[in-house]
């Protein structure tokens, strides 16, 4: 019988406009999500990579994954991670390319200082390869001035599909893509293919070492690109074009880089520069936060913060010639992609904090959360579209909706106009809204649409106590359900302070961020389908190491991803758009061809692998290998011959069981998912809108689903059934 264990689950549901709460101690979201079980790939279907995946003892992966190893064998002895924020670990698109950080040379890099080394990893036929990106330097200069890059030339920003670079560096580019440590330069920005060629300088008129000595604000970061790289928004006190004014003290000028020069973005209506500190969006770089589309998709409008403006911080720069306040904006959240909205909030005495939509074409406002109406509400996600927006609030908001318990937080959602509840959470450690919002705490994740949104809290959530413990959670707007991810029904095992994250990494990895502030990794999909996350707690039976693991939700169900079996920690580090394709640093040897304890970067790949020397890889030696094998080995003994009974099983046997296995969790999740499309039909009927359009798709791909589910079984039933004929 297949081992299954079941979860804590918490619902919210919005009837007639009023909240009702359904708290109970079995799973009440069943219906939707059903009970997570520890299952082979593909409900016992046979994989492509079937072979790969029994010599790598990774048949437990879901969807036919196998292991594969990004970074090489061959890392000059030393991890493969950043030590700072600014490290990159961006995977692409299509999910067969990665470019990751280092804090040492690979071999053949030529390159000195002690910033991060960024690679791109390409995947081939054969196996994963990789390139340096940064440009090459021998020597150290020796007149270095406000060299906050070095003369090594740091990696800041990748397109998506990694085809383009923007290289920060204190030293000048040649034409053969080499460092010109000789000549002594502030901080420069260029574009380059990667890997290091078709060089393009983006901050021409950038002053040398001894000009900036004379002033003490020069410090230049790029804020926000489009996503080829062709408009490029940087930040510095430095005068570099006509019309700006040379700065001192922590405020900045905001530039543009595009189609060739350098434009002042941070000017007013009049076209005069902006005084104090701009910023893109509303934090900037320099506060680790990403401004959601501050640029748009086209880089025709540009939106900024000018701390120091009068009548309203909140700015929009169109195509470099036009610029509109937004009147009485205190800072800015987000826009959709074309940049026609923009969702900014009010504050001051009286008004609380007022969440609003700023119309650029019409210049006029749409009220989220109207003044006077929240004392405390802070923004969390959007959608691209903005037509779902996340936030939190100290207080009870709905009509009819009982007073949040003490000392609690609300999260709440706001879709075209509609309020509704998600969850309430009383933090144990800190500030539920600040452990939101920082984003450090790496423990926010939403797909485009808004549909799917997972976060992390700690604490008790919607009455039910977790123990100080931080788990992560999955809010589904179409079905208005919420489901712990990373919750079980017995005792908590993992210590209370090894959090449950959505990404990034700590202890074991120096600290490490796993990321750029410019790149968010894919913890959720883009159709919602698939969550990552990497947490202590065994959620599977094969989790057995008491050290931070990889899993997936996906199905209402926990996988996971990494061994469970080392005793080294795995944490997620992205994920393509799709979830095809999981990247997640660990020092496990998960495959034979790893020769090291080193930190590497492995792909869990959907139909993956790569044919591996014909050996078991050796995760641990000696007597610090306490772990048992990945999975156990063939039967070699036989039944014991004064034992009067059927024997041991025989591998015919053991088939024929799976199988049927196979055929049962394959019935049970369609009719899990035809009562999940009953229930999307019915939310869809007493719907209007773009919620009722959505919940009617929801409704019509879980039905497909569960004729894929039944197909599925009606297969492994038969086969079930001809390998128990044949075994006879």
């Amino acid at each position: 019988m297949l081992a299954q264990y079941s979860r804590q689950t918490v619902c919210g549901a919005l009837i007639r406009g009023a909240l009702t709460l359904v708290l109970l101690a079995i799973p009440v979201c069943g219906w939707l999500f059903g009970s997570a079980t520890a299952t082979a790939a593909d409900e016992g279907e046979e994989c492509v990579n079937a072979e790969v995946r029994k010599a790598q003892r990774a048949e437990f992966l879901p969807d036919c994954r196998a292991y594969e190893k990004v970074s090489p064998n061959a890392k000059g002895n030393t991890d493969v991670h950043g030590a700072v924020l600014e490290s990159l670990m961006q995977a692409s698109l299509d999910g067969d390319g990665l470019v990751y950080s280092s804090n040492g040379a690979f071999p053949g890099t030529v390159r000195n200082g002690s910033l991060p080394y960024s690679y791109r990893a390409t995947r081939t036929t054969t196996g994963w390869e990789s390139v340096a990106l940064n440009p090459p330097s021998t020597s150290t200069p020796a007149n270095c001035g406000t060299c906050s890059f070095g003369n090594t030339g740091q990696v800041v920003d990748v397109s998506p599909d990694l085809e383009r670079a923007i290289v920060a560096t204190n030293s000048a580019i040649d034409e053969n893509g080499a460092l010109v440590p000789d000549v002594d330069l502030a901080t420069n920005l260029f574009s380059q293919d990667n890997p290091g060629s078709n060089f393009e300088l983006l901050t021409p008129g950038a002053p040398n070492a001894l000009e900036v000595a004379a002033q003490s604000n020069y410090y230049l970061y790029e804020e926000g690109a489009t996503e080829d790289l062709s408009h490029v928004v940087f930040s510095t006190g430095y005068a570099m074009t006509p019309n700006a004014v040379a700065k001192s003290s922590d405020a900045t000028n905001l530039y543009e880089y595009a189609n060739g020069e350098v434009r002042l973005v941070s000017v007013d209506s009049d076209g005069q520069p902006l005084p104090g500190a701009v910023h893109l969006g509303r934090t900037g770089l320099m506060n680790h936060n990403v401004a959601q589309n501050a640029i748009s998709a086209d880089g025709s409008r540009i939106f900024f913060d000018a701390r120091n403006a009068e009548g309203g911080r909140i700015h929009v720069r169109i195509d470099g010639e036009q610029t509109i306040q937004i009147p009485r904006s205190t800072g800015f959240y987000a826009a959709d992609r074309a940049g026609q909205k923009a969702l900014y909030f009010q504050s001051g005495e009286g008004i609380g904090t007022a969440l609003k939509i700023f119309h650029v074409d019409t210049q006029t406002t749409t009220n989220v959360i109207g003044e006077g109406e929240c004392a405390q509400c802070q923004f969390i996600a959007a959608s691209q579209d903005l037509d779902r927006i996340y936030f939190v609030n100290r207080a009870a908001m709905l009509p009819g909706q009982d007073p949040l318990p003490a000392g609690a937080t609300g999260l709440y959602l706001w879709e075209e106009g509609e309020l509704r509840f998600v969850a309430s959470v009383v933090e144990t450690h800190n500030d539920f809204i600040g452990h939101l919002v920082d984003r450090n705490q790496r423990v926010l994740g939403i797909n485009p649409d808004g549909s799917a949104l997972a976060f992390v809290a700690g604490g008790e959530v919607n009455g039910v106590d977790n123990h100080g413990r931080y788990h992560a959670y999955l809010y589904d707007a179409d079905t208005d359900e919420l489901v712990c991810m990373s919750c079980t029904d017995g005792p908590p095992v993992a210590d209370p302070q090894d959090r449950t994250f959505l990404w990034g990494g700590e202890a074991e990895f120096s600290g490490s961020t796993y990321t750029n502030p410019l790149h968010r990794p894919y913890t959720v999909s883009v159709d919602g389908g698939r969550v990552f996350f990497h947490t202590a707690e065994p959620l599977v039976p094969q989790d057995t190491n008491g050290r931070y693991d990889v899993y997936i939700w996906q199905d209402g169900e926990a996988q996971l991803i990494s061994s469970g079996k080392s005793r080294y920690d795995a944490r997620f580090v992205d994920a393509d758009p799709a979830g095809e394709n999981v990247f997640f640093a660990t020092r496990a040897k998960l495959l034979a061809s790893d020769d090291d304890e080193y930190v590497d970067i492995y792909n869990a790949r959907v139909g993956g692998g790569f044919a591996e020397p014909d050996r078991d890889p050796p995760d641990c030696q000696g007597d610090s290998c306490q772990d048992p094998p990945l999975a156990p080995p063939p039967d070699s003994e036989p039944g014991s011959s004064e034992f009067e009974g059927p024997g041991n099983p025989t591998a015919e046997s053991k088939d024929c069981t799976k199988l049927e296995r196979a055929a049962a969790a394959a019935k049970r999740k369609a009719k899990r998912a035809e009562r999940s499309a009953k229930g999307a039909k019915r939310r869809a009927a007493e719907a209007s809108g773009k919620r009722a359009q959505r919940l009617s798709r929801q409704a019509k791909h879980l039905e497909r689903r569960a004729k894929r589910l039944n197909d599925r079984a009606a297969k492994q039933a038969h086969r079930a059934k001809r390998c128990k004929r044949s075994a006879a």
